[in-house]
């Protein structure tokens, strides 16, 4: 059965982030940005546009949790806060708000064996979305995302003989 988890409950976790925005360029307060952008992740969002979206649709409920004295922050404010984040400090913050929902969610449950192999570290949670995969999946202009072969080397064109 799935756990509700309330708003409040993440603002505290994410505090300790270094806001790494310029003192001119905080007009939203970065725990807002936050956690609208992880709440938008975890309801299926894929980009800033999607976050920003999904925000826009919900600012009736977003704004009785969330302060937003300046309004819903713009999908480039999401995207500019998603990408000047350093990834270790946001991943961190994650991992211990994800073992206090964990660690909850396991006081609750009752003792059956399925219970007792649940692991109460979200650590084999976060196994892929490392920092340096994190990283790599930030988008930088100019970059060409290209498809692996497959661990094959592409045949080389063929060359006109020389005459």
């Amino acid at each position: 059965m799935a756990k509700l988890v309330e708003i409040e409950s993440i603002k505290p976790y994410f505090h300790t982030l270094d806001d790494p925005r310029h003192a001119k360029n905080r007009k939203h307060a970065l725990v807002d940005v936050t956690v609208i952008a992880l709440c938008g992740v975890l309801c299926g969002c894929g980009g800033p546009t999607a976050i920003h979206r999904w925000a826009a649709n919900r600012l009736d409920w977003l704004k009785t949790v969330l302060p937003l004295a300046d309004g819903l922050p713009s999908r480039d404010c999401i995207r500019r806060l998603l990408i000047a984040l350093k990834p270790e400090a946001f991943q961190t913050c994650l991992q211990a708000w994800v073992a206090s929902v964990i660690s909850v969610a396991n006081a609750t449950a009752s003792d059956t064996p399925a219970a007792a192999r649940r692991s109460a570290s979200p650590a084999h949670l976060f196994g892929r979305y490392n920092a340096r995969s994190i990283r790599a999946l930030r988008h930088r202009p100019g970059r060409v995302l290209r498809r692996r072969q497959g661990g094959r080397i592409p045949p080389r064109p063929a060359q006109a003989p020389a005459g």
